[in-house]
């Protein structure tokens, strides 16, 4: 495990010397509260939102890497929900879902793979965090740095990584005020 220096501004603290990121989801992923577009909708119909408890209308559009597209959006319970579809594959894809409150220690991992050696790993960080800072441990932890790209640097922080650097990668952690962040891949 490596630990970083405190990355980003921490929001919403009450307390001056404790400042901490509000658990509000549309905090943690300032994407969630934009207004949904064209490019947040080619899932409304998809068993990646129709056969889970993602919202449809809390879907927005993080990006495409390489190999895939990826989306976040709120599940019933108001937990934080990553979605990615490979790329040039018509539904092979996952979902995966953490609370407000896990997501802001740990972020959000997820790993999509297809039978024919493609694949992706996507980790979506919270708003306080840096993550060019969170890619560049990443990057030096793995035999192929190139494998690791940060898609979002802005509303939404998003790393996406080739399966097998990710599995070579360690634990993340980056010093906050109010609670350190740990990312496990």
């Amino acid at each position: 495990m490596v630990a970083l220096a405190a990355c980003g501004a921490a929001l919403g603290g009450e307390d001056a010397r404790e400042p901490t990121l509000s658990m509000q989801i549309d905090e943690l992923v300032p994407a969630l509260s934009d207004d949904q577009s064209q490019a947040d909708m080619p899932l409304r119909g998809s068993p990646l939102i129709s056969d889970t408890d993602v919202m449809a209308d809390s879907v927005r559009f993080l990006g495409d890497s390489e190999h895939a597209q990826h989306w976040v959006g709120a599940d019933a319970d108001g937990d934080v929900c990553l979605i990615t579809k490979l790329a040039g594959t018509s539904e092979v894809g996952a979902v995966s879902c953490t609370p407000p409150d896990s997501f802001h220690r740990h972020g959000l991992s997820l790993e999509v793979q297809a039978g024919r050696g493609e694949g992706v790993v996507s980790h979506l960080l919270p708003a306080d965090i840096d993550a060019s800072v969170v890619a560049q441990e990443l990057r030096a932890q793995t035999k192929d740095a190139g494998s690791v790209r940060v898609l979002s640097e802005t509303a939404s922080r998003l790393i996406v990584m080739d399966p097998i650097a990710a599995g070579s990668a360690g634990e993340v952690m980056v010093h906050r005020p109010g609670g350190d962040f740990r990312l496990r891949p």
